[in-house]
């Protein structure tokens, strides 16, 4: 997952992805020898995108958490780096979060050492514009 509200510019290549390989008969794609064009982007305004003369895929600061897809062409090169019809195409798939914690002040309602008190300290906060969920419920008492 990448952090929405810093970006990443430089999340991988479509090229060198870790599911494997882009390959160009059986070799290595590369921009030597391979055109890269977007068939579909992530969508409009602050999204994922892939830079088609290098492959490099990037999330710009500011993307709003969610789930992305990104579909690309590589087609043979002709020496000269025009496309000829060889072509396949693909899918990039991103998870984009947006983290967002706020302060919690407890201290108009103090605990004493005979009392211990269960603060929810999750109601401010967001994930993706939405309450976050616990995995799971820890208490923890200072006192």
């Amino acid at each position: 997952m990448i952090n929405g509200e810093t970006g990443n510019t430089n999340v991988g290549n479509i090229l060198t992805n870790p599911n494997g390989q882009d390959t160009l008969d059986g070799a290595q794609a590369t921009t030597s020898n391979v055109v890269i064009s977007v068939v579909t982007p992530a969508g409009t305004g602050v999204v994922p995108t892939i830079e088609e003369s290098t492959g490099k895929v990037s999330v710009p600061a500011g993307t709003a958490g969610g789930d992305y897809e990104i579909e690309y062409k590589i087609c043979e090169q002709d020496g000269s780096g025009n496309a000829i019809n060889n072509c396949a195409t693909a899918k990039v798939k991103l998870r984009v979060i947006t983290l967002e914690a706020k302060d919690d002040d407890y201290s108009s309602t103090p605990q004493t050492n005979t009392e211990a008190k269960e603060y929810e300290v999750l109601g401010n906060d967001k994930r993706n514009g939405q309450n976050p969920v616990p995995a799971s419920k820890c208490k923890s008492y200072d006192n």
